[in-house]
């Protein structure tokens, strides 16, 4: 029955998907369903607990590496784009886009055990990299933030808005590619991310004008 649910969930929304629905398409029974779940939102609670759990899993699959900055980096955006540009991952991005302001348990699911989880994975690796192994937990999360946001620029919002996208390995190396190297130019030499003393300067400027 969570199956069913969940399909009909990620094609029409909370609102629009109703209980009998999910009983025609399970062939199940609308009693079974309230003695499980209780109600349309306690079924609803336990598909998102359901998703939080593959979620997780799908992240921990990401295994960190062992190669030299660029070359691990370019892994990790292999693997990062290719989850994030699923079908079903897109589909639960747009569920909660749709309906996360009403279920903070939805919100929880996506935010902290996708993309929160995701990044402290990258972080670790850009902490291991950068800055000579300097940076602190809060520098390497938000490099990690950053590298994300230039992972899906190029054609994640067109996914998840339904536009057909080149999902090929050829195609995703690319754009890994492309977003690796744009995100080692903006934290300047390879081996640092933290600003040199000109640009130091340079911002204390522009805060003053």
């Amino acid at each position: 029955m969570l199956q069913a649910a969940s399909e009909l969930f990620l094609e029409r929304g909370f609102e629009a998907t109703r209980v009998s629905d999910v009983v025609r398409v399970s062939g199940g029974s609308l009693a079974n369903l309230y003695a499980w779940f209780g109600s349309k939102h306690g079924l609803f609670e336990a598909i998102i607990d359901d998703l939080a759990s593959q979620i997780s899993e799908a992240v921990d699959s990401i295994e960190i590496p062992s190669a030299p900055l660029e070359e691990g980096l370019q892994r990790l955006g292999v693997h990062y784009l290719d989850l994030a540009l699923s079908p079903r991952a897109l589909a639960w991005h747009r569920l909660a886009v749709g309906d996360g302001s009403s279920f903070p348990e939805l919100r929880a699911a996506v935010l902290e055990r996708g993309a929160d989880r995701l990044h402290r994975r990258i972080a670790i690796f850009l902490a291991s990299r950068l800055g000579g192994g300097s940076l602190d937990a809060a520098e390497s999360y938000v490099a990690a933030q950053h590298l994300s946001a230039l992972l899906k620029s190029e054609v994640h919002l067109a996914a998840a808005c339904g536009e057909p996208v080149d999902r090929s390995p050829a195609r995703i190396a690319a754009r890994a590619r492309r977003a690796v190297a744009a995100f080692l130019h903006g934290h300047g030499d390879r081996e640092t991310m933290r600003p040199t003393d000109s640009r130091r300067r340079t911002h204390a400027r522009r805060n003053a004008s």
